[in-house]
Parts: structure tokens; sequence; C-alpha cells
């Protein structure tokens, strides 16, 4: 009995050992992938809103078979997205406007040639009088295509807070 126990605790630990070591060959790639994914949802979920910005950045990263799905159930083609975006470039926000991701919330797992990214944005604005803080949550779907990643579908769902009144 004891032999056969020692011979199981011997395959368990010899399999720890050789997952652990490949869980490790995994990491640095993973960690380098996620790294990646977070500038290029940077580069096309914040920077393609501001004023000016040439939208060279979003094009590169959003693939043409690409799908957004917003948080009220309306469906965006890559065309569609980008058209919406260009019409709601504003050139001169109101002071104390906010809109970026919170880095801290982002997290991105990698498998071969496919990843997710889930995390938020934070928005904060004036509407009709209050102040608005928004979480829009997010969901993002990137694969390598060609040597780069392409997100091909995204779906947002806002988690609106209370608003503020003046």
């Amino acid at each position: 009995m004891r032999r056969i126990l020692a011979a199981v605790l011997l395959v368990c630990a010899t399999f720890g050992a050789a997952a652990a070591q490949t869980n490790e060959k995994q990491s640095p790639r993973a960690a380098r992938i996620a790294e990646e994914i977070k500038r290029l949802e940077r580069a096309w979920l914040i920077e393609s809103y501001r004023s000016g910005n040439s939208m060279a950045d979003y094009d590169r990263i959003v693939a043409e078979d690409f799908t957004i799905t917003h948080s009220n159930g309306k469906l965006l083609s890559k065309a569609e997205k980008r058209a919406d975006i260009v019409a709601g470039h504003n050139p001169n926000p109101l002071p104390g406007t906010v809109f970026r991701i919170d880095d801290a919330g982002v997290r991105v797992r990698v498998y071969d040639d496919a990843a997710i990214s889930t995390g938020y944005i934070i928005e904060k604005y004036a509407y009709q009088g209050r102040d608005i803080d928004d979480r829009v949550h997010f969901t993002n779907t990137y694969l390598r295509r060609r040597g780069r990643w392409q997100v091909v579908a995204s779906q947002l769902t806002r988690a609106r807070q209370q608003p503020r009144q003046q």
C-alpha cells in the first residue's frame, strides 16, 4: 500500500512540475501579448475618439469583419462604428470631461492566436445640468492575422452610476 501511495505521489509531483514548467514558458509570451493588447485597446477605444485623430490606428487595429454590440443592442460594422466616432469628435470637451480605460481593471486572456480582453471605460461628463459618471464594461475578441493582432468583436455594457446634481 505504501508503494502504491509513493508511486502515485511521485507521478503527481512529476506532472505538477512539468505543468509548472510549461506555464512558466508560456507566461512571458502571454504577458507580452497582454501588454500589446492593452496598448491596442487604448489606441482604438480611447485615442480614436480624440479630435484631430487620423483614425489610422482604428483602421489598422479593427478588422474588416468587425462587429460591435452596444449596450442598447445596436450592432455596428467597422465602417459604421468609424463613422459614429468621426461624427462624435468634440474639438472642445468641457473641463472635467474624462474618457479613459481603467487600466487596473483590464484582464487579457491569451489562447494561441486569439485573445479576450475585459475591462471598463470610465466616462465623466456634464449632461443637461448634471454630472454623469458612467462605466462602460467591454469584452473584446482579438485574433492574430498575418502577424498582427486585430479586434474582431466587441460587446459594451453601460453601468450608469448615480448622477450628481451640480
